[in-house]
């Protein structure tokens, strides 16, 4: 990442948590306190899940997923950190390019009139420095088109995809 890159990647982080605080402020100005405490524990949750992320020691993943958002018109991810005290930095950049090629797909099949939300799921695996990887794409209008993609992939690791009402369950583990 040249510097540019990261003061491209800085200037749409500090945006975002601008965002976040102005819609703070805003909901304070009126009164409306719970929504306040909403959001707030929102952004202690995101920044909890973002050190994580951060503590996989898997640089080209966390940088791809903070800046995921800033590079998709059409595609929000969200993502959860469920382990802990891993090191992934051995499977980092395949994993990394194994989600890129996924979202590929989704990308070549939509045709960018939906807005497709995906919420990615890092979960512990039974053996050390494997990544068991849930992810929940929500779409309706392009749900076949973009499961026939995935099933189609030259997939290198024991995978499962399923559809169900909102959309597509993907699910692999990485060793």
């Amino acid at each position: 990442m040249n510097e540019e890159q990261v003061v491209k990647l800085l200037q749409h982080y500090r945006h975002d948590l601008m965002n976040h605080l102005q819609l703070i402020q805003g909901y304070l100005s009126m009164g409306k306190l719970e929504k306040v405490e909403s959001k707030v524990q929102s952004c202690f949750n995101h920044y909890e899940n973002e050190r994580k992320l951060m503590s996989l020691n898997a640089p080209s993943l966390s940088i791809w997923l903070i800046e995921f958002n800033s590079r998709y018109e059409y595609l929000r991810l969200e993502y959860n950190i469920h382990v802990q005290n891993r090191n992934l930095s051995q499977i980092d950049v395949i994993l990394k390019n194994h989600l890129e090629n996924i979202i590929s797909c989704i990308v070549e099949e939509s045709d960018g009139t939906e807005l497709i939300e995906i919420l990615l799921q890092l979960n512990e695996a039974e053996e050390n420095n494997n990544a068991n990887v849930f992810l929940r794409i929500k779409t309706k209008a392009h749900k076949e088109e973009i499961k026939r993609k995935l099933k189609s992939m030259n997939w290198e690791y024991e995978q499962n995809i399923s559809e169900n009402n909102e959309g597509i369950a993907c699910q692999f583990l990485i060793p």
